[in-house]
């Protein structure tokens, strides 16, 4: 069985990023503290999802520093 982030957890995470200058080392982080709960296989699993959040914060933010440009 495999496991992925309920979503209050996910919740906590973003909002853990998302005070985070850089969002990759953020992810790092909590991977770094998610490893003594997690077996050898769920960390290829959980860097991963962790990955897709940084990914998905930097393109929001993207998004919107364009979306404040064209105003």
């Amino acid at each position: 069985m495999s496991r992925s982030f309920t979503y209050r957890l996910e919740g906590d995470i973003k909002r853990y990023m998302n005070g985070q200058p850089d969002k990759e080392e953020a992810a790092g982080t909590v991977l770094k503290a998610s490893l003594p709960f997690l077996k050898a296989d769920e960390c290829v699993s959980v860097k991963g999802q962790l990955s897709d959040i940084a990914q998905d914060m930097k393109e929001d933010r993207r998004q919107n520093q364009r979306s404040r440009f064209h105003m």
